[in-house]
C-alpha cells in the first residue's frame, strides 16, 4: 500500500525509467519537497520499532519499496532504495583510515540488508 501511494506522489516519468537514481528539485515539477522525504523515513522508522515488526517483516516491506526513489544524494538526485548501499559509502575515508584499511562512520551497512539503516 505505501509503496503504491509514493509512486502516486511522484512524477510518472520516474517510474517510467529503471534508473538507479532521477534528478530531484525538492518541491518543484512535481517533486516531492523535502518535508515529505522526511515524514516518509520517519514512518519508515517507526514501522522498524514498532512492537511486533519484526525483521523479516521490516524486510519484506523495505523490498516492496525497492524501485521507489527515497534517499537523497548531496549531488540533488533521489536514489532507488534497491540502489541506495553505495549512497552511504560517499564519504572519502580519511588518510588514516586508508592507509590501516578500515572503514569510514559513513560506510553502507555490510551487504544489502537496508533495514539497518533505519535503526
Amino acid at each position: 500500500v505505501l509503496a503504491k501511494h509514493l509512486r502516486s506522489r511522484f512524477p510518472a516519468s520516474w517510474s517510467a525509467t529503471r534508473d538507479p537514481s532521477v534528478a530531484w528539485t525538492p518541491g518543484e515539477q512535481g517533486h516531492p519537497p523535502r518535508a515529505y522525504l522526511h515524514l516518509v523515513w520517519q514512518y519508515l522508522q517507526s514501522y522498524a520499532h514498532a512492537d511486533g515488526a519484526g525483521k523479516a517483516e521490516c524486510e519484506a516491506a523495505l523490498q516492496t519499496l525497492g524501485d521507489v526513489p527515497l534517499v537523497p544524494t548531496a549531488d540533488g538526485k533521489l536514489v532507488r532504495l534497491r540502489h541506495a548501499a553505495g549512497v552511504f559509502a560517499a564519504e572519502e575515508p580519511s588518510s588514516k583510515s586508508a592507509a590501516d584499511g578500515s572503514r569510514s562512520s559513513a560506510a553502507a551497512p555490510d551487504g544489502d540488508d537496508l533495514s539497518a539503516v533505519l535503526t
